[in-house]
């Protein structure tokens, strides 16, 4: 379609790739998910070949970002972000099993470009030899677009699935078992994702924890661990002795006393004055 115009490829700063003038679609369902999908793929460019009446002429990438507000012990919501990349793939053609002219044999010829450049990027990230003897390796996603935009989804803090169709053709074989080495090198990448969350939230939530945690040993150290008479029975006598000398632990009956809440009611205040609140 003549009327498409290129989209570029931009790094934020943030040093994600993302993909300029395109749109974002807010869902709530999975059903929603699927109609944005199907949407997608109706404007997909689709072909008649000698292989495929219904051959697709692109490579298609479909991003899926999901964001969930948790609240912390502490009373701070930590939000974790995470993103699907689903890829379909087209598959590497031969033009004399094709019979691609023109625009088909153009077409065919781009997404053998594009799957060239990401079984080069594989072969980078699944080097365990080179890895191994910490030798650096550049990986090299510059080649094409796709592998621009999947460098997150590929390389970066994630985890990679592929899915290989082949065909039970005895015709096809050779892209059959192409296809296996194809999939059996990505399933060597080896990746070791961690939960992305705000950093900021949880170290607030830590800082907060920490702050309970030095109150009730200050409560402990300077009003006692104990604040009834101890039990004459030996055995609840035990488990009160371990309950004061667990740290970060106070007996709330401790707290509750006017003393306590009055010296703790001094120390506020003087955060308040040292902090400029």
């Amino acid at each position: 379609d003549g009327s498409r115009q290129s989209l570029k490829l931009r790094e934020d700063s943030n040093g994600e790739v993302f993909v300029m003038g395109l749109s974002k679609t807010p869902i709530l369902t999975g059903n929603e998910a699927m109609d944005v999908l199907n949407t997608g793929t109706m404007n997909r460019t689709t072909a008649s070949t000698l292989m495929n009446r219904t051959s697709s002429r692109s490579h298609a990438v479909f991003t899926v970002y999901l964001q969930q507000t948790t609240r912390g012990c502490e009373g701070v919501d930590i939000t974790a972000k995470s993103r699907f990349t689903f890829v379909d793939l087209a598959g590497s053609e031969r033009i004399k099993k094709t019979g691609a002219e023109g625009e088909r044999a153009k077409e065919g010829i781009k997404i053998n470009e594009g799957l060239l450049a990401l079984g080069n990027v594989i072969n980078a990230l699944a080097d365990d030899d080179r890895l191994a003897r910490g030798e650096k390796v550049h990986v090299p996603y510059r080649q094409s677009k796709l592998t621009r935009l999947l460098q997150d989804a590929l390389g970066g803090n994630s985890q990679t699935l592929f899915l290989a169709c082949v065909s039970p053709s005895d015709t096809n074989a050779s892209e059959t078992l192409s296809t296996l080495q194809y999939a059996n090198r990505a399933r060597n990448i080896r990746n070791a994702p961690t939960r992305n969350v705000d950093t900021t939230a949880l170290e607030l939530q830590r800082l907060r924890a920490l702050a309970n945690v030095l109150k009730c040993e200050l409560i402990k150290h300077r009003f006692g661990g104990h604040s009834l008479p101890l039990s004459t029975d030996p055995e609840l006598e035990r488990n009160e002795d371990s309950s004061s000398d667990e740290i970060g632990f106070v007996d709330d009956s401790l707290l509750l006393r006017e003393d306590v809440a009055s010296y703790m009611h001094l120390i506020d205040e003087k955060v308040a004055v040292v902090g400029g609140i």
